[in-house]
């Protein structure tokens, strides 16, 4: 079950999506009403995406008009009515099962991930649903309430290595992702990722390329992350023999486990 970014939407994610498809896996992404572009009701009219909750705290100069802790309660209201969209969609999966699905999805054996944003959503669903039985979150800082609590599953965040802390926050942004993984309960693992960028863990940054070089980074990018995304998955999903994920250092790449 997958959440896309911040006004993203499923279809830029068809590389994830089609990697697990070809492993077996019954893959469903969702887009957020009024957040996701190009939706349509059951009448077959348009969306319109409505951005003004974000535009309305993003707007706001911290520290001057909103202090950072402000900011980080008012962003995880809004991330916890998205976890509410990925649980409904669970119980509509239990109804599948019913119908064309019948005897093809295996609830019991349920993985969670979102990128950016949709990578917060992940963990906060699977920090109240007891369905979630594997989390995956592509460079998604976690939510205000995450950050003081734990997961309880098999958790693996993928990032861009960002190691340059001369900029202001990012240090403490990487601590708090650093120390989020330390808490959880289950096997936790930490991928970092070298020349990634954000926008590169959905295929936006394929899309946009402005020349072979960086279509050829793009693609690389979605490669490695769709293999650390399946590696993941059938390990903590399936409990299939998956080598890849051990910790290691090298000049491109870091892991670490916890």
């Amino acid at each position: 079950l997958f959440s896309p970014a911040l006004g993203g939407h499923s279809s830029l994610y068809t590389a994830f999506a089609e990697r697990l498809a070809a492993r077996g896996y019954v893959v469903l992404g969702v887009n957020h009403k009024y957040e996701s572009p190009y939706l349509l009701d059951a009448a077959g009219r348009l969306i319109e995406p409505d951005h003004r909750y974000w535009d309305s705290i993003q707007s706001l100069k911290i520290p001057d008009q909103i202090s950072a802790e402000q900011y980080r309660q008012l962003r995880g209201e809004r991330i916890a009515v998205y976890a509410q969209d990925l649980r409904f969609c669970l119980d509509r999966l239990a109804m599948l099962d019913d119908s064309l699905f019948a005897g093809r999805l295996d609830l019991d054996h349920i993985g969670i991930f979102g990128h950016s944003l949709g990578g917060a959503v992940a963990i906060d669903l699977c920090r109240l649903d007891p369905r979630c039985a594997a989390c995956l979150n592509m460079d998604g800082t976690p939510s205000y309430h995450a950050l003081s609590d734990s997961l309880a599953v098999p958790f693996l965040f993928l990032e861009e290595m960002e190691l340059d802390f001369t900029q202001p926050g990012k240090q403490i942004v990487y601590e708090r992702r650093e120390g989020f993984c330390r808490r959880v309960q289950g096997k936790a693992y930490r991928v970092l990722l070298d020349r990634a960028e954000h926008d590169g863990f959905s295929e936006e940054r394929l899309l946009l390329a402005d020349d072979r070089e960086e279509q050829t980074a793009a693609r690389r990018q979605l490669a490695h992350s769709a293999g650390f995304v399946q590696t993941f998955f059938d390990r903590h999903l399936r409990e299939l023999p998956a080598e890849g994920l051990e910790a290691r250092e090298t000049d491109s790449l870091i892991i670490q486990t916890f």
